[in-house]
């Protein structure tokens, strides 16, 4: 393999192998042909302050680039309209940020004007992303329109953004890479007293799913500590750019201020074998249906371990949620009435499965309840709805509820089955009902 030394606005056309040293490229470098691998162990380029791009390909295949180390890009490595890359090994460092401390983030931003990013992907298909250290950017990995990724062992902590992003991006698998620690500040309004109150997260995520990412597999990857741990949504304006079928297994989103787990709006996710321990909240799937949460650990979560609202169809089967405010939380929520075509049966909880659950722990062990705000705030009487809108047709059983203060509660709903659960030790009621038709205790 050829070696060759670096320079200003290289185009490179055949396999090299970077002479190591670091070297000052404003305009980077320009991979121009297929079939070339760029060795770049020892090399170290920077960037002009936040601006430009480290290494750029566009309409290429088979291109391998490893080893590099970026600094002050905007973006480090950029591939458009690319397949059967290979970008690996690679280490980014300080592409531009937005300040703290001052804005929320917009989790749909299009690639015109996407954040800076360590690896940034549009339309590249058929490729691996493997072992690449990209913490302490604004993003680490944004795939805008991707297909077939494979995204594996990657260092995309301590993100100011989005540690991996999939924006429209589908049919991929990110596995055992890590995205600890991306979390923001925003300031909102001062308050008398309080002199800088904000929100914690301010919408930086760990994993960002949107846009049409849909089919995706998430195994054994961290995210935690984030504004929001893996936070997916299937935007209900934008019928074409959904995020269904999606799946998470073994992953570990603790610590969130925010939520470890969304899928808002989604059909057919499947969380199994998560952790999302000591979060705001752990799993949040409001208007989503036909989701499966199974085997899922959420202890200590400030508000609920589960909290669904106009969630349908759905399993919860053998999650340990202990300690926390409420263990599963689902509600009907007519406030906002612009989501009630987001998918079928949106108008109100219905025909959830829960069962094998152990329940330990919290001050409410299941709550099911019609017209509230967030799953507890009962709705003004403006913003109620019709007796058709309440939750109705779930199924209880199998679950061990125990310790709690309160074990089930019930408000407005109807047709409710439970069925050979475990009720121990709850301090003020094993069952409560207010409102409720058609409650079948069974045995």
């Amino acid at each position: 393999m050829k070696t060759v030394t670096p320079v200003n606005g290289m185009r490179i056309t055949e396999n090299v192998r970077l002479r190591p040293g670091t070297y000052f490229l404003p305009d980077g470098l320009t991979i121009a042909a297929d079939h070339v691998t760029v060795d770049g162990r020892g090399v170290h380029l920077i960037g002009p302050g936040g601006h430009g791009t480290g290494v750029t390909l566009r309409r290429r295949t088979h291109v391998t680039v490893t080893g590099l180390a970026l600094s002050y890009y905007y973006f480090g490595i950029a591939a458009y309209q690319c397949r059967a890359l290979t970008v690996r090994d690679n280490t980014v460092r300080a592409t531009a940020a937005v300040p703290s401390d001052t804005m929320p983030l917009d989790i749909w931003i299009p690639l015109k004007s996407a954040y800076s990013t360590a690896l940034l992907f549009d339309h590249v298909r058929d490729s691996v992303i493997a072992g690449n250290d990209v913490q302490h950017n604004m993003n680490g990995i944004g795939m805008y329109d991707c297909a077939r990724m494979t995204v594996q062992r990657n260092y995309a902590s301590y993100a100011a953004g989005f540690g991996i992003q999939l924006n429209g991006t589908s049919d991929s698998r990110c596995e055992d890479n890590s995205a600890d620690f991306c979390c923001r500040y925003a300031v909102q309004k001062p308050e008398p007293g309080i002199a800088r109150q904000g929100m914690m997260g301010a919408y930086a995520v760990g994993f960002l799913i949107v846009n049409g990412a849909n089919r995706n597999v998430f195994m054994r990857n961290y995210a935690r500590a984030c504004g929001d741990c893996f936070f997916l949504c299937s935007f209900e304006n934008a019928p074409g750019r959904r995020a269904d079928d999606n799946r998470f297994e073994d992953n570990d989103g603790s610590n969130s201020a925010g939520i470890a787990f969304e899928a808002t709006f989604a059909r057919g996710t499947i969380f199994r074998n998560n952790r999302a321990n000591y979060s705001k909240y752990g799993f949040w799937l409001g208007y989503s249906w036909d989701s499966i949460l199974e085997n899922n650990f959420a202890i200590g979560s400030l508000l609920a371990g589960i909290a669904v609202e106009n969630g349908r169809q759905s399993v919860a089967r053998g999650n340990d949620l202990q300690a926390g405010m409420h263990g599963i939380l689902l509600w009907s929520d007519w406030s906002h009435t612009q989501f009630e075509t987001s998918g079928p049966g949106a108008q109100t909880s219905a025909h959830w499965l829960i069962e094998q659950n152990v329940l330990l722990r919290n001050q409410t062990a299941l709550r099911i309840a019609a017209e509230q705000d967030q799953g507890t705030i009962p709705l003004p009487s403006s913003k109620r709805s019709l007796p058709t809108r309440r939750p109705h047709d779930h199924h209880i059983a199998h679950n061990t509820i125990q310790s709690n203060r309160i074990g089930v509660d019930l408000v407005k709903c109807d047709r409710t089955q439970l069925r050979h659960n475990t009720f121990y030790q709850n301090a003020d009621a094993n069952l409560r009902t207010d409102d409720c038709t058609a409650v079948d205790y069974g045995r």
